[in-house]
């Protein structure tokens, strides 16, 4: 940790000050510092940082314990791909917080984009989910998953599954699909045409008012689309049963908030009381320990991640209510 300590301190991150309370408290403050600047501006995704010895005890376990609960093997090919983490390298790691909860409609701004240029309402609302979704952004796709846990027994409909148990539609009081999909318009989004980038780009161009803009953030979150995510926190969510709550950082909606409320506490209910587990940590992120140049190289790894979230915010800003 002290070539850590260093490079925080050469780069005027870490003071003596920060350090009263021993070297490993220091080297937090100047950690969160550091990533606060990295997320500095924007509007809907705000973040804490923590200090863990290794990522598994950000995870609440520990190197030996997860071998022998799910092997070696399993172990470092989860963590290179969420992470990027050689899992016998020496490191310390950096848990990621949502400190702000937003809710946002954006029904309304879609489909006045929509009436105004066909296809560009949805291709602003699917470029903000693709690049908001590795940073807790509940997205619709997420709704929708949870609709599906929540009310159909992990089927695309009720009647699916109701036909699966053998029961009748009338003894059903649960959201419908139907209903579902007048709050939440998955399918229409889905099946929308996609704009090619070149039209966009025209739109750009020549449009009026806040098309322009939409147009040009769009364009440029297109062209960071394979950008490496800084964290996939849910490919660990995925292989182990190792996170005890949720803290979204935006939470998307169509045009009221009824169906959403409903969904987010049926679905809280039935995981909280049972086996199934709800994730904490927005971004789990290790440091490899060594000669400090660490830093300078995540920098530069999440540069593009950090941008595409900063277009997706302001563009989060022009289309929701």
């Amino acid at each position: 940790m002290a070539g850590l300590a260093v490079t925080l301190e050469q780069r005027k991150l870490l003071t003596p000050e920060d350090c009263v309370n021993g070297l490993a408290s220091g080297v937090n403050e100047a950690l969160s510092r550091w990533l606060e600047r990295m997320f500095a501006g924007l509007k809907f995704f705000s973040f804490k940082a923590h200090l863990y010895t290794d990522v598994y005890e950000a995870c609440g376990t520990s190197w030996e314990e997860s071998v022998e609960a799910h092997g070696q093997a399993r172990l470092s090919q989860a963590f290179r791909e969420a992470c990027d983490l050689d899992v016998h390298s020496s490191h310390v790691a950096i848990g990621l917080y949502a400190t702000a909860n937003n809710w946002i409609l954006v029904g309304d701004q879609v489909e006045r984009l929509e009436a105004l240029c066909p296809g560009l309402g949805w291709a602003a609302l699917g470029e903000i989910q693709a690049a908001c979704i590795d940073f807790n952004l509940f997205e619709f796709g997420w709704i929708e998953q949870a609709a599906s846990y929540t009310y159909w027994g992990g089927a695309d409909d009720e009647k699916e599954m109701l036909e699966a148990y053998g029961e009748s539609e009338s003894d059903y009081d649960g959201v419908t699909r139907e209903a579902f999909e007048a709050d939440i318009p998955v399918k229409k989004m889905r099946q929308a045409k996609r704009l090619p980038t070149r039209v966009i780009a025209e739109m750009a161009k020549d449009g009026s008012g806040n098309v322009a803009e939409i147009a040009d953030l769009i364009c440029r979150l297109r062209r960071l689309k394979n950008a490496p995510p800084i964290c996939r926190i849910s490919v660990l969510e995925a292989e182990f049963d190792w996170f005890d709550s949720l803290e979204p950082t935006v939470v998307l909606g169509w045009k009221s908030w009824e169906l959403v409320n409903r969904l987010t506490d049926d679905y809280a209910e039935i995981l909280y009381n049972g086996d199934s587990c709800l994730r904490d940590l927005t971004a789990l992120l290790p440091v490899p320990l060594g000669d400090g140049k660490a830093l300078a190289e995540m920098e530069m790894k999440w540069r593009g991640a950090i941008k595409r979230l900063r277009y997706a915010d302001r563009l989060l800003d022009l289309v929701g209510v």
